[in-house]
């Protein structure tokens, strides 16, 4: 696989798992901060409990929804990426080349000259 391609599916993957590492983190916070309060009040019941039953977790449907915020991000770069030109400005494309000897150059955008 070229690094580009692999470079470009990294950042889909990430695009897609930044909402729900938000959600998790998010979780983490409020759960923390409601276990600390009911800590400070001395309830019984939440006090009973071990630490791994206080781990964050998410329902399916949050996950599901998180996951669509994830598809939605990727699809929104995919969009971009077409809709948005990448060449720098007053730039000329010159498409790949195969040299004798079968070596292939690969296509770049060259600098056009003022004149």
């Amino acid at each position: 696989m070229e690094p580009p391609l692999l470079k470009a599916i990294l950042e889909r993957a990430i695009l897609f798992f930044v909402p729900i590492a938000l959600g998790y983190l998010w979780r983490w916070a409020t759960e923390g901060r409601a276990a600390r309060r009911a800590e400070a009040r001395g309830d019984p019941e939440l006090a009973s409990l071990p630490p791994p039953a206080r781990a964050p977790t998410l329902g399916r449907t949050t996950l599901l929804w998180l996951a669509a915020a994830g598809a939605v991000l990727v699809a929104i770069s995919l969009i971009g990426g077409v809709l948005l030109p990448h060449a720098p400005d007053r730039a000329i494309y010159v498409p790949a080349e195969v040299q004798p000897g079968g070596a292939v150059t690969p296509g770049h955008f060259e600098s056009s000259r003022k004149r």
